[in-house]
């Protein structure tokens, strides 16, 4: 059996450590999660989905008897993993680094061109 106030403090520091990387504030897991979106992987989701229909479930004081503690462990560690891991300063970095490819890229490809262009104009 599962203890609810227990399950709800683990539900609430999950929440802090969201508002701590993320730089928001949510009182709802799941709503929480659908504003992380697709900055977390598809495992994390998944053992936030089997969270919060546990925490639905706990709600029932007659539901709640069929939830087991321990098989509410998994998901409650994946997704703390998978919360600390993330690094906001790397997604930035990676997203800064992705574009300034993508434009050096372009730069090369339209020299390229102008070159082509020229030499085919006579010009070189």
């Amino acid at each position: 059996m599962l203890d609810h106030t227990e399950f709800n403090a683990d539900i609430g520091k999950l929440l802090s450590l969201i508002e701590r990387r993320f730089g928001f504030r949510s009182d709802d897991l799941g709503q929480a999660m659908r504003k992380i979106g697709r900055r977390l992987p598809k495992s994390a989701h998944r053992a936030a989905g089997v969270l919060i229909r546990a925490q639905c479930q706990a709600q029932n004081p007659k539901t709640a008897y069929q939830l087991q503690s321990d098989k509410l462990i998994k998901p409650y560690a994946t997704l703390l993993r998978e919360i600390e891991a993330y690094d906001r300063v790397d997604r930035r970095k990676g997203l800064l680094l992705g574009f300034l490819g993508t434009l050096a890229f372009q730069g090369i490809v339209i020299f390229a061109l102008i070159i082509g262009v020229l030499i085919w104009r006579g010009y070189l």
